[in-house]
């Protein structure tokens, strides 16, 4: 393994080198994963789609995780209406409360004037 270096900005950024953008094939835009194993060493692990088709083809033979993460997903998108839908029904009980309160309010006075 070849040894390269680099040095971070003041920003906290870091510029790769050449070299190894054009060996894995990253390009401006490309996402990374940064790794932190128990060894202290930070690594960074581009997110290109020779990296996706060797995780897809890991994950072959197990759960489908497109299909779990696809419904948790429309879980969490549905979340802020079913939110607004039990804010709504527990406004609607709190005010029906206070509405059966005052008739029982009003039931006990006329039943107490008699």
């Amino acid at each position: 393994m070849k040894e390269l270096s680099a040095t971070f900005t003041s920003k906290g950024q870091l510029v790769i080198p050449a070299e190894l953008r054009r060996k894995h094939k990253i390009k401006t835009g490309t996402k990374v994963k940064f790794f932190d194993d128990e060894f202290g060493r930070i690594i960074v692990v581009p997110i290109t789609e020779e990296y996706i088709e060797r995780l897809m083809g890991c994950l072959a033979d197990g759960p489908d995780y497109l299909a779990i993460w696809e419904k948790e997903h429309r879980n969490e998108k549905d979340f802020p209406d079913k939110l607004e839908q039990r804010s709504q029904i527990s406004r609607a009980r709190a005010i029906g409360g206070k509405r059966t309160a005052a008739k029982s309010s009003k039931a006990r006075k006329s039943i107490s004037r008699r």
